[in-house]
């Protein structure tokens, strides 16, 4: 059995168009279960979905546990279920017909696969039909660079391949095994939200296992719809601050201080960048996300504003900035 697990939030009819998708999805020699695990919508999207596809089987999480705690209680019910295979899925992603076949048949004869993504375009089919913009095609973890962790073009031989690894697979569409997922414990639900897809591809590594891209099996994600894509302030807190937990359970020891260097260099400099642009309240957050990573916060983000400390800090870089300026013109 094949269980795909499509966590909802306020979808609105991203939900429905994605579950069509799944149910015209081609027969991949299992049987298809989707579940529905909903974050306490309010716009009535998860009612809507029941009613559209009563064949679904809903999860009430009664809250917003964000994405890993969301996620979670999907794959769970799906292997009491008797669930083999458990692919997580956005709520507003669709998938071509054989990308589920195409992805199970790649990972059913390379067992050395403990997760596999497929190739993600911008967009829906309908307004990206020849795939010209390409959301997800290869994921870069590199914690020497200014931006770590990233994605990436494939090269032409890549994309002419059955299948080929890559550094993390992405949430949006994430396939992988009951198996790894109970001796993994999945999602780190510390996360919330970020970079949680990242630590599930680097654990599945670790143990000696690949992840991989297959390029022939294709989807479309409409791109965080729920943000409306430029960088949110919540976005900002929670990368920052995963970042962090990130390279400090995955770094080897003897590359802890680099990174940690690292990671403050870098989040001072967009801290710089955003207060030159005027996006104050984006250097805050950063700010706020850096401080909440040193301290071991986890989970879903402070319910309040930048603190103080914060708001003094990104005044005084900002007067800094229009002093040089000033000294520069004069």
């Amino acid at each position: 059995m094949l269980a795909v697990i499509v966590l909802n939030w306020n979808g609105g009819e991203d939900l429905s168009a994605c579950l069509r998708s799944v149910y015209a999805s081609e027969d991949c020699g299992t049987e298809i279960v989707v579940y529905v695990p909903d974050n306490a919508s309010t716009d009535g999207s998860y009612q809507t979905a029941q009613r559209e596809f009563p064949q679904a089987r809903p999860i009430q999480n009664g809250g917003n546990l964000g994405f890993s705690g969301g996620n979670n209680p999907g794959w769970r019910q799906a292997i009491n279920d008797g669930a083999e295979w458990i692919f997580f899925l956005n709520n507003d992603a669709v998938v071509a017909p054989d990308c589920l076949k195409r992805m199970l048949a790649v990972c059913r004869d390379n067992p050395k696969i403990g997760a596999a993504s497929p190739r993600i375009f911008r967009g829906t089919p309908k307004t990206n039909p020849h795939g010209e913009s390409v959301w997800f095609e290869k994921g870069i973890c590199d914690f020497s660079l200014f931006c770590p962790i990233d994605h990436v073009a494939a090269t032409e031989a890549e994309r002419a391949s059955v299948w080929f690894e890559t550094a993390t697979c992405t949430g949006c569409g994430f396939l992988t095994t009951a198996k790894i997922l109970a001796e993994t414990g999945g999602f780190d639900e510390g996360f919330f939200a970020y970079y949680e897809d990242v630590d599930l591809s680097l654990k599945i590594q670790s143990k000696g296992l690949t992840c991989a891209v297959v390029p022939g099996a294709k989807a479309w994600h409409k791109v965080s719809q729920s943000t409306k894509h430029e960088v949110s302030p919540s976005e900002a807190f929670y990368c920052w601050r995963n970042l962090y937990h990130l390279g400090r359970r995955h770094v080897k020891p003897e590359g802890q201080k680099l990174f940690v260097k690292q990671y403050l260099s870098r989040a001072w400099r967009q801290m710089v960048q955003d207060t030159r642009r005027g996006q104050t309240i984006l250097a805050q957050t950063i700010l706020q996300g850096c401080r909440a990573a040193i301290t071991g916060h986890s989970g879903q983000r402070p319910p309040r504003r930048p603190g103080m400390v914060n708001r003094v800090i990104v005044k005084l870089l900002s007067a800094l900035m229009t002093s040089r300026e000033i000294i520069r013109g004069a």
